[in-house]
């Protein structure tokens, strides 16, 4: 039977999957081995990339100006389609279900980021949803509707909570393909994300995410810069959160050249992957260090195994007696 343009590559059946591609029914499956990189010298008051505790230490703590969407508080969000269940969280709750929850979630968290810190809970939606089928305008993209959008949106203002709007980015570069999310940043507390996972960029490519796509520095730079010309443009008050998701190394070239300095944009990155606390923190320890652009960590709800703790997640305490986040995320994604 053929796919239609609302069928989402994330939840329909396929083959069990080689080792670096897909799993059944999730879009966020890939997890290298563990990176086993040297634990740090004796006397050296840090941790090991490898998240090993080595000697009595401290997690090290991203910092965020006052002018940041991160000052003072750690983002707490919510993830999924609205009206697919096997998408995340969000999609398995009505809005008036999900923001209790999510509340109860924020507490938790914010005794657990014991730094003074706030929590700002947010509704995380797959606004822009790769297709297999490419649609009309062979874009194999599945925006949400007008007024879903507006549902969160009202819904968030109501709660104090953020928003973010996801896009998965499909046959359209990342510019254009978020190109349609732009007007909702007439919401001050609204915010955007890129997906390169479901990237067409490799030739004779049928669908998004197979292979896994990715994107460019430039690429996430153009973006930036597009979203801030908006925002000035408009006059438009606030600064916003970019966030950009990333499970392999390979998912944005030349990394290192991702400029954090626009002024009304905080560019984050996502470490995502599901799986096991070692594969997990060492894959988040090998990507994000005190030197990166703010950073998210994603859980999986339905396929980490354990899922780990608020204070874990946050690196605030150790998996286990010997496994730790080594710089504190900014926000943690619940799928």
């Amino acid at each position: 039977m053929a796919a239609t343009p609302q069928e989402t590559v994330g939840v329909l059946p396929r083959p069990v999957p080689p080792s670096n591609r897909f799993a059944l029914l999730n879009p966020r499956s890939f997890l290298a081995p563990a990176i086993d990189i040297a634990p740090a010298e004796a006397g050296d008051m840090v941790i090991a990339p490898s998240g090993l505790i080595t000697e009595r230490m401290t997690s090290l703590a991203q910092t965020a100006s006052a002018e940041s969407p991160f000052f003072g508080q750690t983002w707490l969000t919510y993830y999924g389609r609205p009206g697919i269940a096997e998408m995340g969280i969000l999609g398995e709750y009505e809005i008036a279900d999900l923001a209790p929850l999510l509340r109860k979630q924020a507490r938790e968290y914010d005794i657990a980021n014991g730094r003074g810190l706030g929590v700002m809970p947010a509704f995380h939606l797959v606004y822009g949803m790769a297709t297999v089928a490419s649609g009309d305008d062979g874009n194999h993209l599945a925006y949400l509707e007008h007024e879903a959008v507006m549902a969160y949106i009202e819904a968030a203002a109501e709660e104090e909570y953020a928003v973010i709007l996801d896009v998965q980015i499909g046959a359209l570069s990342p510019t254009e393909a978020i190109s349609p999310a732009l007007p909702y940043l007439a919401y001050e507390h609204v915010h955007l994300a890129i997906d390169p996972e479901f990237a067409m960029v490799h030739e004779g490519q049928a669908w998004p995410g197979d292979p896994i796509g990715y994107v460019t520095a430039e690429q996430v730079n153009e973006v930036q810069s597009e979203i801030q010309r908006y925002l000035r443009r408009n006059r438009l008050a606030g600064n916003r959160v970019l966030l950009v998701h990333q499970f392999q190394g390979n998912m944005i070239v030349d990394a290192e050249q991702i400029d954090a300095s626009y002024e009304r944009v905080a560019v984050t990155i996502s470490v995502d992957g599901w799986g096991g606390p070692w594969a997990k923190i060492t894959k988040y320890n090998a990507f994000v260090t005190p030197e990166s652009p703010y950073a998210a960590f994603k859980l999986f709800y339905r396929w980490d195994d354990p899922i780990l703790s608020p204070g874990e997640a946050l690196g605030t305490e150790a998996y286990g007696e010997a496994l730790l986040i080594d710089v504190t995320p900014n926000m943690v994604i619940y799928q």
